[in-house]
C-alpha cells in the first residue's frame, strides 16, 4: 500500500512533464497558425525541420550526459573547433567533404575524451571540467582560423545542408536515422544501461563491479560525436564555416533535452523526447520571426521555457522524494 501511495502522489507530475513536449508543440502550432497561417505551410515546416536536425543532434548528446548525472558545456566549441579544423583539411584536401567529417568528428570524439577523463579518472566535477574545457577549445579553434572564412560547395555539401528526398529535407532523414540507432543504443546496448544506472546511482554500479570510469569516459565521446554530426549538417546548411561560436547553441541544446523530459538529476530520458524538444525549440524560434518579435527577446522566450521544464521536474523529483 506505502509503494501505491507513493506511485499515486507522483503520477500527475510525471504524466504532465511526458506530456509536456506534445502540448507545448499543439498549443505554439495553433497560436501562431492562428496569427499568421504561413507556419503551417509545407514549406515553412520543413525548413524547420532542416535547420533543427544539427540541433537534435546535440541535444541527443546533452541528453546522454545529463542522464548520467554529468553535464556537458563543450558542444557550442565542438562545432567551432571542429569545423575550423575539418574546413582547413577540407580546403587543403582539394575540397573533400571526407576530410572535412572526419576533422568535425576527431574534434568531438577528441573532445568527449578528454571531458572524460578528467571527470571519471581524475575526479573533477563536469561542470568545472566542461566549463574549462570549453576555454581551451575556445583557444584552439582562434589559433587555427586566423579570422578565415572558408567557402563549402559541392553535390554532397547541398545533399547534406540543404538536400531534399521526396520533398522531406536530408537532413531530417538522417536524424531520424541516428535518432533510431540511439534509441536501440540506450534501450539494449551495456552502454545505454550504464547510462541510466551512472543517473539513478552510481555507487551501487560500481559496487557491482562495471567499469564506471570507462563508462563515462564512453558517454562523453559520444556526447562529442553527436556534437560534431550536428556540426557537420549546420556547416554544410551553411555552406561556410566562420570562426565564431553560434552562442545559442548551447542553449538550444540544453532546452531541447529538458524540455523533452530528461531530468537535470540524472536517471531519466529519451531520444524521441529529446528530438521532440529540438523540433520545439525550431517551432519557437521559427515562431517569433514570423510574429515578428524582437530578436533580443528570443533568448528570453526560450530560457523562460526552460525555466518551466525544469520547475516540472523538480516538482516531480521533490514529490518523489517526499513520499
Amino acid at each position: 500500500m506505502e509503494v501505491s501511495s507513493k506511485q499515486k502522489a507522483v503520477q500527475p507530475m510525471e504524466k504532465l512533464q511526458k506530456m509536456l513536449p506534445a502540448v507545448l508543440l499543439i498549443a505554439i502550432s495553433i497560436v501562431v497558425t492562428i496569427l499568421n497561417p504561413i507556419f503551417l505551410t509545407w514549406n515553412n515546416i520543413s525548413n524547420i525541420l532542416m535547420q533543427y536536425s544539427g540541433v537534435a543532434f546535440i541535444a541527443i548528446g546533452a541528453m546522454l550526459v545529463l542522464i548520467s548525472g554529468g553535464i556537458d558545456f563543450t558542444s557550442a566549441e565542438i562545432m567551432a573547433c571542429g569545423s575550423v579544423i575539418g574546413g582547413l583539411w577540407y580546403l587543403h584536401g582539394g575540397n573533400n567533404i571526407l576530410l572535412l567529417i572526419l576533422g568535425c568528428v576527431g574534434v568531438g570524439v577528441a573532445v568527449g575524451f578528454i571531458n572524460g577523463v578528467l571527470i571519471a579518472c581524475l575526479k573533477f566535477p563536469p561542470f568545472i571540467a566542461t566549463l574549462a574545457m570549453q576555454s581551451v577549445v575556445h583557444g584552439t579553434m582562434l589559433f587555427f582560423a586566423e579570422g578565415k572564412i572558408i567557402q563549402l560547395s559541392g553535390a554532397t555539401v547541398e545533399f547534406l545542408g540543404k538536400g531534399r528526398i521526396a520533398n522531406i529535407p536530408a537532413a531530417f532523414l538522417i536524424l531520424i536515422v541516428f535518432a533510431a540507432l540511439m534509441q536501440l543504443v540506450t534501450k539494449y546496448t551495456k552502454l545505454g544501461t550504464y547510462t541510466y544506472a551512472l543517473g539513478g546511482n552510481e555507487q551501487a554500479l560500481t559496487y557491482t563491479g562495471v567499469n564506471v570510469k570507462k563508462y563515462k569516459i564512453l558517454i562523453y565521446m559520444t556526447t562529442g560525436l553527436c556534437s560534431a554530426l550536428g556540426t557537420i549538417l549546420i556547416t554544410t546548411r551553411m555552406a561556410a564555416i566562420y570562426s565564431s561560436v553560434n552562442s545559442t547553441l548551447l542553449l538550444d541544446g540544453i532546452a531541447a533535452t529538458v524540455i523533452g523530459g530528461t531530468s537535470i538529476t540524472g536517471g531519466k530520458g529519451n531520444v524521441i523526447g529529446t528530438v521532440v524538444g529540438a523540433m520545439i525549440i525550431g517551432v519557437i524560434g521559427n515562431s517569433l520571426i514570423l510574429l515578428n518579435v524582437s530578436s533580443n527577446m528570443h533568448d528570453v522566450v526560450k530560457g523562460s521555457i526552460i525555466v518551466f521544464a525544469l520547475l516540472i521536474d523538480v516538482l516531480v523529483n521533490r514529490q518523489g522524494n517526499k513520499d
